[in-house]
């Protein structure tokens, strides 16, 4: 399933085995595109996952409040992994109060083997 915004964001949600689901962000998610987020993340969390990955590697810009709602996820699932460039995400994560999360820096766990 694909949400794309006409603007500046894009969300990809991947379902692979062993109930594990794979949301892929791109762009540039603003205060504005939240809804869209949101969709992406309830969507693969009311399968209810045994693990969600969210990949930032392709995201240029993501307001705090979007950092919130992928935390957020974290009471919806077993796993909750974060991918992202640098340790941005794991810093604004844990700023905003939200534990549990496993990070990968620089990489995305493996799809066939998650």
């Amino acid at each position: 399933m694909t949400l794309r915004s006409p603007r500046l964001f894009c969300a990809e949600i991947t379902a692979c085995a062993g109930r594990v689901i794979f949301i892929d962000l791109f762009g540039q998610l603003h205060p504005e595109l939240l809804p869209e987020l949101r969709t992406a993340l309830e969507a693969a969390t009311s399968v209810k996952p045994r693990q969600l990955v969210v990949d930032l590697t392709n995201v240029e810009f993501i307001c705090p409040e979007g950092y919130d709602a992928i935390g957020a996820c974290r009471a919806g699932v077993e796993r909750l992994t974060v991918c992202s460039k640098n340790d941005l995400a794991k810093r604004m994560l844990a700023i905003l109060g939200h534990e549990g999360i496993e990070f990968t820096v620089g990489e995305v766990p493996d799809r066939d083997i998650a």
